[in-house]
């Protein structure tokens, strides 16, 4: 699914670029004066003729009714029908778990969460990578009530200061460390009350939310909670607490990259994330005799958390190959554990083709890959195919649509399967819209992709103007994104209303790496564009004008980002003798400057 970015200030479609003026009137002027996008009506066509034509909506019937069933009623639900049966593994921690064990730890976790003080309506954000007790974490505080808020390990200060103000924690997991990320050690730096305060009573003056940091560690260490007293569980009432949570409350919140640089908060409730793992499930037609999920993705990133929950409701095996994105220990769990599934960004599968060891791993047993996070292209999904044997499957969404939109289905035409993100899901309205009026335009025709549904986010936390901004009155959420419709029903997407990067399925706001480069005292403005990458999408590139007589080398520049922005918004490229190209009133213009960028690099 080509995962929604925030509205820019300069699109790229078709090898064609456009400067941003206001939203509605450059989406306006591309639909009415610009001919490749928009084809006139022949002379010899009539008015009457002209308004039968089928207009880009559809919205697609569904068979099973939607339930209104919570997180925590799903994971009973599978412990009762499937306890025996295998639910996780996570290969490089060497833990597995049946759904009746799943449900053992998640209650226990749950009941240790209820006796550290949380209670429905907290937020514990979680901040880690793919470990077993981040998923335990996640379920138990769907148990209670407490909304989770998952945010990228690699965070910078800044960065996590963002989330912290935005969702305004009761508490916080983190590991100890993991590689050269050092979790407890830069909390200490960050809220320096932590080292000396007793567990769960932290008292931090910048940050009055946070009363507990819970650690999973060998250590015992000044401030925190460690995990193994919260996996002891207790004796609170359990069963009293999850009576209390319904299917429209809160679930988890997930961070998106906003207009302005810094990170929006999305807010997800039960009802729409669980019925859209549950139709997802319920579209991809089990075809194999035992199912089982490939999952290298993050589970901070909504793509990798729908992956993680479709067990729940649909006793599938998921298979977590490691801590960190490792394209080895992805191969050979494929061919370990038979996976028949592997869900990923077109990145990776990029990778795992073009690995020089790939020919040492049988991976003959995957049927579907299904691709998302950034736009899949019609040749990585014959590439796909082409060295799996198998049908590669992508869709369309957005964490603001609680992941998926549209879908590929298992037996669409090569045709349809190839080039487009698929018909909506059932129950889900979507439609190609004139954003001047939001009426629908005729099929085929270029505008932009609205959707409504159960699956629509709640909005974004503490920034109601920008939830209007996107969420019309009627709930019709606005993508930004620029798409056809074609007669049947099916979705393409054309390019995005976004300065967002899209660098491997990574969302980079070049606002957020341009705002610390400028801060450099070498540097006199910065301009951070996305260039062509053929694995990617696209790189980071900095085209950098340096002050009178001032120097700084790719190196020095890149030192300087290490502790400012997360590692993968730090420009791979860096140029220091391209001319920027300004309007009259001195607005650089990166449509101009991108093409000369590639060109130079020659990409």
């Amino acid at each position: 699914m080509t995962v929604k970015c925030a509205s820019s200030r300069l699109l790229r479609v078709g090898g064609h670029n456009f400067q941003r003026l206001s939203r509605k009137s450059q989406i306006a002027s591309w639909m009415h004066t610009s001919s490749w996008l928009r084809s006139s009506p022949s002379a010899s066509e009539s008015p009457e003729l002209e308004t039968e034509k089928k207009l880009s909506y559809h919205c697609e019937v569904g068979t099973t009714p939607l339930n209104n069933r919570t997180l925590g009623k799903c994971i009973n639900r599978a412990a009762a029908s499937s306890g025996d049966k295998v639910a996780y593994t996570f290969v490089e921690s060497n833990r597995s778990f049946t759904f009746g064990e799943f449900r053992e730890h998640v209650d226990r976790c749950a009941k240790g969460l209820l006796a550290a003080g949380l209670s429905k309506g907290d937020t514990l954000l979680i901040f880690a990578p793919n470990i077993p007790n981040w998923l335990l974490i996640f379920a138990a505080c769907s148990k209670l009530g407490v909304v989770s808020a998952s945010v990228h390990p690699a965070y910078s200060k800044p960065e996590f200061f963002n989330a912290i103000e935005k969702v305004k924690p009761k508490a916080i997991f983190i590991p100890d460390e993991f590689k050269t990320i050092k979790f407890y050690g830069n909390l200490c730096k960050w809220i320096p009350e932590l080292a000396t305060s007793s567990p769960g009573q932290l008292s931090s003056a910048q940050f009055p939310s946070i009363k507990t940091v819970i650690v999973e560690s060998e250590k015992t260490l000044p401030g925190t909670v460690n995990m193994k007293e919260i996996s002891q569980g207790g004796n609170a009432d359990l069963e009293a607490a999850e009576a209390k949570v319904g299917c429209d409350d809160p679930l988890t919140v997930i961070f998106t990259s906003g207009t302005t640089g810094s990170a929006k908060a999305a807010s997800l409730i039960h009802h729409g994330f669980i019925n859209n793992c549950q139709i997802v499930t319920d579209i991809m037609v089990r075809t194999e005799d035992q199912p089982c999920i490939m999952n290298p993705l993050p589970l901070f990133h909504v793509f990798g958390l729908l992956s993680a929950t479709i067990p729940i409701l649909s006793d599938y095996r998921t298979i977590f190959p490691a801590i960190g994105y490792d394209q080895i220990a992805i191969m050979k769990s494929i061919q370990d554990y038979k996976c028949t599934r592997m869900t990923g960004s077109p990145t990776m599968f990029i990778d795992l083709i073009n690995h020089p060891e790939r020919s040492k791993y049988d991976m003959s047993s995957l049927v579907y890959c299904t691709m998302g996070g950034s736009i899949c292209t019609t040749e990585t999904r014959k590439l796909v195919e082409e060295t799996f044997g198998c049908l590669s499957l992508t869709g369309y969404g957005s964490t603001e649509t609680s992941t998926v939109c549209s879908l590929i289905r298992p037996d669409d035409p090569p045709e349809k399967r190839m080039v487009s993100v698929g018909r909506p899901l059932p129950h889900v309205e979507m439609k190609i819209a004139d954003p001047e009026t939001g009426v629908e335009v005729p099929c085929n025709e270029t505008g932009e992709v609205w959707i409504r549904g159960f699956n629509i986010f709640n909005g974004y936390l503490g920034e109601e103007a920008k939830t209007k901004d996107v969420i019309t009155p009627s709930r019709w959420y606005r993508s930004g994104d620029i798409g056809t419709m074609d007669d049947e029903g099916y979705f393409n997407i054309v390019g995005r209303l976004k300065d967002l990067i899209i660098r491997g399925g990574e969302n980079i706001h070049p606002i957020d790496v341009e705002v610390e480069l400028d801060s450099h005292p070498a540097v006199e403005e910065s301009h951070v564009i996305g260039v062509p990458d053929k694995r990617l999408g696209e790189e980071v590139c900095a085209v950098i004008v340096l002050r009178d007589g001032a120097e700084a080398s790719p190196e020095e520049l890149r030192a300087y980002l290490k502790d400012k922005v997360a590692y993968f918004k730090i420009p791979k490229y860096f140029l220091f003798e391209l001319d920027v190209p300004k309007t009259a009133i001195g607005k650089a213009q990166k449509n101009k400057m991108r093409e000369a960028a590639t060109k130079k690099l020659g990409l």
